[in-house]
């Protein structure tokens, strides 16, 4: 069973809202921040394609316009992707949000995390590229421990954390020990109170670099050794 869902990013841009603009509706721009490719067609009924790095791909037909305030892409599977543009005193407020059908559950919370903190990533990256000129995709995605995880809230005596569902065979995360259910809750000192933290954290790491992790697991916390490895799928690819 699924359910209709919304995910929803912003970021202000001290930037013109027509710049901001551009940045968001023009293959040329959306290159220097978004898309490693992208092929668009900006009209009502137009396509857009994009090809992100790391595997992953956006495409759809262009099915509202209202020029320097918002458009709507709608993706093969129905999904709309709405970004809307509002001018404030300090910038631009850039915000993405998805409307679209994910599982019941804790299968649909880390789909919707794990959107969440991409779409946060590209949004500081359209800023840095926007206000001082640095791109930084080649740094995002470098690093991983292999685990499918959501973020978890106090409750019933379990902390706040990030809960580990799935381990990949032969990760990092399952040559250290992680199993489902586990609730990570620090990583070298850096307490993790969601996905986005965890995220971030492994982010800022080395490849090869050995890490102490901390998780609550059936009621004891408990201490882990893991090695930190590097991301399955290159940016390039």
């Amino acid at each position: 069973m699924n359910s209709l869902q919304s995910v929803k990013r912003y970021m202000l841009i001290e930037a013109p809202l027509e710049k901001v603009w551009s940045a968001l509706t023009e293959a040329e721009q959306l290159t220097r921040w978004y898309a490693k490719e992208a092929s668009v067609d900006f009209r009502v009924g137009g396509r857009m394609e994009l090809d992100h790095g790391w595997g992953a791909s956006t495409s759809g037909i262009i099915t509202e316009i209202e020029h320097g305030k918002h458009f709507i892409l709608q993706g093969e599977d129905m999904s709309l992707t709405i970004t809307t543009l509002t001018q404030e005193a300090a910038g631009v407020r850039v915000s993405i949000e998805y409307r679209l059908e994910l599982p019941f559950g804790d299968a649909g919370q880390a789909i919707a995390d794990n959107m969440a903190y991409g779409t946060l990533l590209f949004l500081h990256n359209l800023k840095s590229v926007y206000e001082t000129g640095q791109d930084s995709r080649e740094k995002m995605w470098r690093t991983w421990i292999g685990i499918q995880h959501m973020t978890v809230h106090p409750q019933d005596g379990q902390p706040a954390g990030s809960k580990v569902l799935s381990v990949k065979d032969s990760s990092p995360a399952a040559d250290a020990g992680l199993q489902p259910d586990d609730i990570i809750v620090n990583i070298n000192n850096t307490t993790i109170s969601s996905y986005s933290d965890l995220e971030a954290a492994i982010c800022e790491l080395a490849i090869d670099e050995q890490v102490s992790l901390t998780a609550w697991r059936n009621g004891d916390i408990i201490s882990i050794t893991c090695n930190i490895g590097s991301y399955p799928v290159p940016y390039c690819a």
